[in-house]
């Protein structure tokens, strides 16, 4: 019975034994079938500096400098219209010609003025002058008279002393009484003759008396000379007065002529600055009143490229800084400045307008920049810098400045948290959290984990 004990106490051993061996065995052949865990297979780079200009990017179109609205400078009809739209025009250039027929009647009437009231000054300034000789005519024969009466008196004087050594004679009886009685008879004849003379002489001093100068308002002058010519000038007084009064006449009939002359220059609308005609309000023959609109004038000479921009990059924007500006339709691509930085945000999409000037050859009548165009603009806020940079595509969170990365060591990958600069071509500056030369993990997979071994490969 011991033995039987033992025997089965020994089978029961063997039993557990196997069993237990069988389990371990079957346990073997099931980590033989399962596969070994993948090594994970990632592409990396070393992070390296690059040379970046800071810069501001917006999106906006090409607008104008100047606008001119073109408009009837009188009633009229439009008789012609030289500029279409879309048509270009050089400053002074002829953009429309006006009708007015009481500006034309205007015009030919103060044409007539002119040509009578010229004649009529004409005539004043020969009766002036006939005036004047006539003045000095009298002077003269007053001046003859004077020496005529002179010579007379003398004459009268000789005869007087003749007639007074006859009385000698005839008391001493050598001349009859009758002669002496002729003689008297004469020698009073003689002197009213001169009395008459005296008063003829009076009569023609009649304004040309020193009492006239000084009753007409005139100094007398001591120079004989002078004293002449205040005379000549009182006797033409009228004549002199009528002479200016015919060249006022004349004078505002010029200024009339002028005047009418100009209403009808008026009638042509000319171009204040050279620039494309945008859009017409008028047509040909149509009756138009003074400031009806007629065309609208853009000056293309110049043009602005209008760009919003966001408010952080705004306080980064200074007038004076170089922009390129490239047209979305054509692709080419221009040098200009900024012009103007708005003081003011846009109520609804609250961002800043910044006005680029492009340069003046950007315009041409043929050419393709034309406003109202898209265009991208590249503005330069500073100086050329090196930065540490990350592609984008290697950050794997991000919030505000800060972000997450993996680096490589080891064959190792572990999880780095970087603080992120300026944004770059392609990527974002890194200002801190990363050395240049790490590897740095390209586009992880959103499975990676922090620790996790990897095999590289070729990027």
């Amino acid at each position: 019975m011991l033995y039987r004990k033992i025997y089965i106490k020994n089978a029961v051993i063997a039993a557990a034994f196997m069993t237990a061996l069988g389990g371990v065995s079957a346990c073997v052949n099931i980590k033989k079938n399962e596969a070994a865990p993948e090594i994970k297979k990632i592409a990396a780079a070393p992070a390296q500096t690059k040379t970046i200009v800071p810069e501001v990017n917006g999106f906006g179109t090409l607008s104008y400098q100047k606008k001119y609205d073109i408009s009837a400078s009188g009633d009229g009809v439009l008789a012609k219209l030289y500029v279409r739209e879309g048509g270009y025009v050089q400053a002074g250039g002829l953009i429309a010609q006006l009708s007015n027929e009481q500006i034309d009647l205007a015009l030919e009437r103060a044409k007539n003025e002119l040509a009578s009231s010229s004649a009529a000054y004409d005539l004043a300034k020969a009766a002036y002058n006939e005036a004047r000789y006539t003045a000095e005519a009298r002077i003269l024969s007053l001046e003859k008279a004077e020496f005529e009466l002179a010579e007379s008196v003398v004459e009268y004087q000789e005869n007087e002393r003749k007639l007074s050594a006859q009385s000698v004679l005839f008391d001493a009886g050598g001349v009859s009484e009758e002669a002496i009685r002729i003689g008297k008879f004469a020698l009073q004849t003689e002197a009213a003759q001169l009395e008459i003379t005296r008063r003829e002489l009076a009569i023609q001093r009649i304004g040309f008396r020193e009492k006239d100068l000084v009753d007409a308002g005139f100094t007398v002058p001591e120079g004989k000379t002078e004293r002449n010519n205040a005379f000549i000038n009182l006797a033409t007084r009228r004549a002199g007065a009528e002479l200016r009064m015919a060249e006022a006449r004349f004078l505002a009939a010029e200024k009339e002529l002028q005047s009418a002359a100009f209403a009808k220059e008026q009638l042509q609308i000319k171009a204040p600055a050279s620039g494309t005609a945008a859009m017409r309000y008028a047509e040909e023959g149509e009756r138009l009143k003074r400031e009806d609109k007629i065309i609208t004038l853009i000056d293309t000479e110049s043009l602005y490229a209008i760009i919003p921009v966001q408010e952080q990059d705004a306080l980064r924007v200074r007038q004076g800084m170089p922009a390129r500006v490239t047209l979305d339709g054509t692709n080419e691509t221009f040098a200009g400045t900024v012009d103007l930085v708005s003081p003011y945000a846009e109520s609804q999409s609250f961002t800043f307008s910044v006005r680029i000037l492009l340069p003046n050859n950007v315009f041409k009548n043929d050419t393709f920049a034309r406003p109202g165009m898209f265009a991208r603009a590249v503005i330069e806020t500073d100086e050329p810098r090196n930065v540490l940079a990350l592609d984008a595509a290697s950050i794997v969170r991000r919030k505000g400045d800060d972000a997450g990365i993996f680096v490589v060591k080891d064959k190792y990958v572990y999880e780095r948290a970087v603080h992120l600069g300026a944004q770059v071509d392609g990527g974002w500056e890194v200002t801190g959290g990363i050395a240049a030369g790490e590897l740095v993990v390209l586009r992880p997979d959103s499975r990676l984990k922090d620790g996790e071994y990897v095999s590289l490969v070729n990027n």
